[in-house]
């Protein structure tokens, strides 16, 4: 799973990548063992940084990487969804749902904040919050606390998808300073879960 994530992030196999796998897969066939075969994998990409703050201001379309972590964060958290059914994200009850379809749904809407704030930063990873198809939230131009309200959505619900307190006195002009403080716990997140899971790897059983 560490060594998946990192390709993604840095796009091993978006280019020239029948020959990226052939090097890959000879990784994995000579190693003596599992953990070594993902100490050499990691080490094709040669210079693993820390995910920065930056990578949730991206726009929400234009990052795999980005929007797949959002959602192991979301998911790894057992946030509940943001619909009257009371289930985790990605569930039907206490089974995972099949061919479940993640929303991806600004927290403060485009035309809440139209005008208002840079396209950049409202379209941005960190105003993003995951949520199931049946949420369904209309929300139009709505202030948040009108919807947070109207949909119960309450703030630890709020806290499983790293959104604080805070978000309670915030009007438009202010949003800058929430996006940027989002983007670093989304951050400090990833880099947190993507140690957590190097880690497991390397202490594979050989």
């Amino acid at each position: 799973m560490a060594w998946m994530l990192q390709a993604l992030r840095y796009g091993r196999y978006s280019a020239a990548s029948t020959t990226f796998l052939g090097e890959d897969l000879r990784d994995i066939e000579n190693a003596p063992s599992a953990r070594d075969a993902i100490s050499s994998l990691l080490k094709r990409i040669r210079d693993i940084q820390s995910v920065s703050a930056d990578e949730f201001l991206r726009d929400y379309g234009d990052s795999r990487f980005g929007r797949l972590m959002l959602f192991l964060l979301v998911f790894n958290r057992g946030a509940i969804d943001w619909d009257a059914s009371g289930d985790r994200i990605a569930f039907e009850g206490t089974e995972l749902e099949r061919g479940f379809a993640p929303q991806f749904h600004h927290v403060f809407p485009r035309n809440f904040l139209v005008n208002k704030a840079p396209l950049e930063q409202i379209e941005a990873l960190a105003n993003i919050a995951i949520i199931g198809p049946r949420a369904n939230i209309r929300i139009n131009d709505q202030d948040p606390l009108a919807y947070f309200s109207k949909y119960k959505i309450c703030s630890e619900k709020r806290r499983q998808q790293f959104i604080e307190d805070d978000v309670e006195s915030m009007v438009p002009e202010n949003f800058p300073i929430w996006i940027g403080k989002r983007a670093q716990s989304l951050a400090d997140a990833t880099n947190g879960y993507l140690s957590k899971l190097t880690q497991t790897s390397a202490a594979t059983p050989s």
